[in-house]
């Protein structure tokens, strides 16, 4: 745009420069030649971007700028759905111990679960530990099988004296 600018500018300037030396010249043999050269020099100035090339409209800042605005939101929204990725596996693992304990039931327990990402979009399982009431150790070997059974992956079952009181 600056170009433009500059080029509507320098035509105008080109065209009262002209205009002037017209009215400074002698009437004399040597008027044709003046006018004729002005004339050329006018032409010249008018078509300067067609025989110099227009400049370049030049876009590159702007789109690395949009470039790197649209790798950080690329980077937002996939830390967004991976930790919703997570959030909603963590779910669904309570959800299956939640009713395991339904189905044997087992009341008062207390779960924890650690998820992290393992690359490719894949997540893991770092840590899942149930609590439960003490009254319920006896059972260990049957909740241990059950979650096992329901789940494919062996849990980490405490037992908590002050949890009866």
């Amino acid at each position: 745009m600056d170009g433009i600018r500059s080029w509507a500018f320098s035509t105008c300037a080109a065209a009262i420069a002209c205009g002037l030396f017209q009215l400074l010249l002698p009437r004399t043999g040597m008027r044709k030649v003046l006018n004729a050269t002005v004339s050329v020099f006018f032409l010249c100035c008018l078509f300067s971007p067609v025989f110099l090339s227009f400049p370049r409209m030049d876009f590159s800042l702007e789109q690395d700028r949009l470039q790197q605005e649209i790798e950080l939101r690329s980077k937002q929204l996939e830390t967004v759905v991976q930790d919703a990725g997570e959030a909603l596996a963590e779910e669904k693992i309570r959800q299956e111990i939640q009713q395991v304990f339904h189905e044997l039931g087992i009341e008062g327990g207390k779960i924890y679960i650690k998820i992290h990402e393992a690359g490719d979009g894949r997540i893991s399982i770092s840590e899942c530990k149930v609590q439960l009431p003490q009254t319920y150790a006896p059972r260990h070997d049957e909740i241990q099988k059950a979650l096992l059974q329901r789940l494919g992956e062996r849990i980490l079952l405490e037992y908590d004296v002050k949890s009866e009181e």
